[in-house]
């Protein structure tokens, strides 16, 4: 069995808690492990098409992160996703704003079930600038219709 030690890792995150409310599907999933001096994406995304409405918030120990939210392209997924490009809404963190070591972030995404069921997959997702134009992801999950 082959492990990787926490320098070669790059980045962790959990496996998203999902909660389902009659009309809204609620997500939350904790990062953890980044590598220092290394900048990250963290977001949730589609193949294909755009979330239309969805709420976010970062959250660092407990208290809230008024970062702006983005929306990007991440290319290089399909060694993960088996698609080529996820259009991604989430937050980019430079390295002074990463947590240090046994701190966490937490992301929280909501949206309508309606929203959920029309767009039939969502892609959750940590990644990493290794060189300036390419974005690598180093953890990441579908959450697809047989979660809802």
């Amino acid at each position: 069995m082959v492990t990787q030690s926490t320098e070669q890792r790059f980045a962790s995150m959990s496996a998203p808690v999902l909660r389902m409310m009659a009309e809204e599907i609620h997500i939350t999933s904790q990062f953890s492990d980044f590598t220092l001096g290394r900048e990250y994406r963290l977001g949730v995304g589609t193949h294909g098409e755009q979330i239309r409405t969805a709420g976010f918030e970062l959250f660092k120990d407990d208290q809230i992160l008024t970062k702006r939210l983005m929306i990007f392209s991440q290319e290089l997924a399909a060694p993960w996703f088996r698609v080529s490009e996820i259009l991604l809404q989430g937050y980019v963190l430079s390295p002074s704003e990463l947590p240090t070591k046994g701190e966490e972030l937490t992301l929280r995404f909501t949206l309508s079930r309606s929203e959920a069921n029309r767009l039939r997959r969502l892609f959750l997702v940590v990644a990493s600038r290794k060189i300036p134009e390419e974005w690598y992801i180093v953890d990441g999950t579908e959450i697809n219709r047989s979660h809802w």
